[in-house]
């Protein structure tokens, strides 16, 4: 909200508006907030209602504090050296552990008090605190993903003629050929590009009603260990038909 109104009450007093707000301002703001946001979301569902001792709090803070200094020693030993990495696999590990060991105190309630059943029986039987449980194990899997894709994302570029090989960030990349197709609302440039062999297509959108501007659509190579982005940025209809391929591995 800071970074947001900034510009207009800057605007408000001094009558005109010479000061904007950047991708750095909410990058600086983001990271921490994050951080503390995964710091309280494992403490929120080990709190009693209104009231929380703090030997009691602590005892239950414990397994999931070593869950995240083991997940932080597993990133190190894995090669995983930058401290935002670090911070936000502890606090994911963190977390996990938390839902894991409310989830495992229910299931042993339910079985002294006789009610017997599964994980699904106790899912069942209270299906808006597991639904909440779901949601946190879905933050969870959005920060590990934001973290990755932003720490270890590499960028490339290059331009390709037809027929021609050039190999980016350690995939191999052929231009296959270049082709126009008319839509009803617009037209596509498409081209036709192998990665490692395999055929995708990138294209650049136009659209009637917003004339000459092109809206790219990458091809995207999924993988277990990160994706391949594949966006045109610029085309050459003539006879060699080449294109500019921005190469994003994530």
């Amino acid at each position: 909200m800071l970074g947001t109104l900034f510009p207009t009450l800057i605007e408000a007093v001094q009558g005109h508006r010479d000061t904007s707000v950047g991708p750095p301002f909410y990058n600086a703001f983001a990271v921490p907030l994050g951080l503390g946001l995964l710091l309280l979301m494992g403490i929120g569902p080990l709190l009693p209602w209104r009231r929380a001792e703090g030997q009691s709090l602590w005892r239950a803070l414990r397994p999931l504090l070593i869950a995240g200094g083991v997940a932080a020693l597993i990133g190190l030993a894995a090669g995983l050296r930058h401290p935002g990495v670090l911070a936000t696999l502890a606090l994911c590990a963190y977390n996990l552990a938390g839902l894991a060991g409310l989830t495992w105190r229910h299931l042993q309630e339910r079985r002294a008090a006789g009610l017997g059943g599964g994980l699904s029986t106790v899912f069942a039987s209270q299906p808006r605190r597991y639904g909440a449980y779901l949601a946190h194990i879905g933050l969870v899997m959005l920060a590990l993903g934001v973290v990755f894709s932003t720490v270890y994302r590499q960028d490339q570029q290059a331009t390709l003629n037809l027929n021609q090989q050039a190999s980016l960030l350690h995939e191999q990349l052929e231009l296959t050929g270049t082709r126009s197709v008319n839509r009803s609302d617009g037209h596509s440039l498409i081209a036709d590009i192998r990665i490692d062999g395999q055929p995708y297509e990138a294209r650049m959108n136009f659209y009637q009603q917003a004339g000459s501007m092109a809206f790219p659509a990458p091809a995207v190579r999924y993988g277990l260990w990160g994706d391949t982005y594949l966006v045109v940025s610029a085309f050459d209809e003539g006879a060699n038909g080449s294109a500019c391929v921005w190469s994003k591995v994530r």
